[in-house]
């Protein structure tokens, strides 16, 4: 194994923001302690909007902010881990009945990519992706605590529908792009710097397998890495297991350059970072997290405990270098779920799924539609 720096923070884990410190400088093990989480008893603070916090980006002045995805908001912390009192709420797509459900979150340091409201633009200094199709943009001078639509590729697109995972910005030939990962069509779009959408042909893998589609994104030094995760039946969500992934690495263009890790350790991808030279892959499917020579995707090693284990975490989205740290983010499974006593019934719908949760014995209904739009939220029966 590599020496590692003594001191390497990894924050803001499943429910949590956590701090992770190099165990030993002679190998890569690690421990942590949790700085906030939406349950109490499990971090120095409670912050009730982290429900299944996403993606992440660093203010200039270096405040983390947070896409939280099971309640519609972004919430900002300091790098200590203490909570900043500004929410900034997501604005959902037009046929989206829910909340709005953030993934990925860029900072724009640029004057361009500029949201409207009242008849008012300004640049949006963060950038959202959504679940539901949309991407927002967020300035405090045209809106202190919400962000603005730029996008909508929501339900009214059909069939094309676009599940957007992930977010990053590059420049091409001396212009800005924004680049998002479309879940459900399997592609990355690349918008200009007026979000309008651009280069459709471009960040093609002609040899990806069949049921794989773009799912976490980031820009490493000018390159395109994009993590591919295995779509389930209604191409909204990943399917996890061993194996299930690839990295892909593209240039600002979209032009593809070289399939850089395939299967292996992979198990939905979603988490990138360089970290002292290496690529730290996140594995949403099993939580772990693997390193790779970012050239030659050749693996190095998996994280682990100072106890020899794999350090591991349930739901595990993004990884931040940030400082002399990195700080993480990860959720699963309770993103917008209300609380439903038995006397109440959910809105009335068509189409909605269920299941039953064995560990919790509760029956859970989710999604479907009526004549207004789709439905982006969980029930649970509380017996």
């Amino acid at each position: 194994m590599k020496t590692t720096s003594p001191y390497i923070k990894i924050a803001l884990p499943l429910f949590a923001v956590a701090i992770l410190t190099a165990a030993s400088a002679q190998a890569d093990t690690y421990s942590w302690t949790n700085f906030q989480s939406d349950i109490a008893g499990v971090a120095q603070h409670v912050d009730e909007n982290l429900v299944n916090p996403w993606g992440m980006a660093a203010s200039a002045n270096g405040t983390i902010w947070v896409s939280d995805n099971g309640t519609g908001v972004s919430t900002l912390y300091h790098q200590d881990g203490t909570a900043v009192s500004l929410v900034v709420t997501i604005p959902t797509a037009a046929r989206n009945r829910g909340t709005g459900n953030p993934t990925g979150v860029v900072f724009n340091n640029t004057p361009f990519f500029q949201v409207t409201k009242n008849g008012n633009s300004a640049p949006a200094f963060f950038i959202f992706a959504s679940e539901d199709g949309s991407i927002s943009g967020w300035n405090p001078n045209l809106d202190q605590t919400n962000a603005i639509i730029a996008v909508d590729n929501g339900r009214n697109r059909g069939r094309n529908s676009a599940v957007y995972k992930g977010a990053t910005l590059g420049v091409a030939n001396g212009h800005n792009f924004l680049y998002v990962t479309d879940f459900h069509t399997g592609k990355v779009e690349t918008y200009d710097e007026s979000f309008h959408q651009v280069n459709p042909g471009g960040f093609v893998d002609p040899n990806l397998p069949a049921g794989y589609a773009p799912f976490g994104i980031r820009n490493f030094n000018g390159e395109i890495f994009v993590t591919y995760a295995k779509q389930d039946h209604a191409k909204h969500d990943d399917v996890p297991g061993p194996g299930f992934g690839f990295v892909n690495v593209f240039d600002t263009s979209g032009n593809f350059l070289r399939r850089l890790i395939s299967n292996g350790n992979l198990n939905a991808p979603w988490g990138l970072a360089l970290v002292n030279g290496e690529l730290w892959v996140g594995n949403f499917g099993d939580g772990l997290i693997n390193n790779y020579d970012p050239v030659t995707g050749t693996f190095i090693e998996t994280l682990m405990r100072a106890d020899g284990t794999p350090l591991q975490f349930d739901g595990l989205w993004d990884l931040l270098p940030l400082g002399n740290g990195v700080f993480w983010v990860g959720g699963r499974g309770r993103s917008n779920w209300t609380h439903l006593p038995t006397l109440q019934s959910p809105p009335a719908r068509e189409g909605a799924g269920m299941t039953y949760d064995a560990f919790l014995h509760r029956a859970i209904l989710f999604g479907g539609q009526d004549n207004n739009g789709y439905f982006n939220d969980t029930w649970e029966l509380i017996p």
